[in-house]
């Protein structure tokens, strides 16, 4: 789970049917469901542009979400089983943990 402060929108993944879920943080009704990778896991949130970072785990990917069109706009791919993914606001890096091919990959967005 991932708060867009800027929206007032909380994400979940979805981890069996392959979406994420957008939700009002208000008033807590569902309001997107977003198709992304297969059995997505972790998610960051980039404060300075609105994307939302998904970890698929059996798709070897990251997807990244726009927060302000609620869609995917991209996939990286990344190592083996990602499952961990931190954003670091000061560099604008976006680091993955792969569990299966014990490694990080890191995202440079707009790279």
């Amino acid at each position: 789970m991932t708060w867009d402060r800027r929206r007032d929108t909380v994400y979940v993944t979805n981890f069996f049917d392959g979406t994420v879920t957008a939700i009002d943080g208000w008033t807590q009704a569902p309001l997107a469901s977003i198709a992304v990778g297969s059995f997505p896991f972790g998610l960051a949130y980039d404060y300075r542009n609105g994307d939302i970072y998904v970890a698929n785990l059996a798709s070897n990917s990251v997807s990244v979400i726009d927060g302000d069109t609620r869609a995917v706009v991209g996939a990286v791919s990344v190592g083996a089983a990602p499952v961990g993914v931190a954003m670091d606001h000061r560099t604008g890096l976006v680091y993955v943990t792969n569990d299966r091919s014990d490694s990080v990959s890191v995202i440079a967005p707009g790279n």
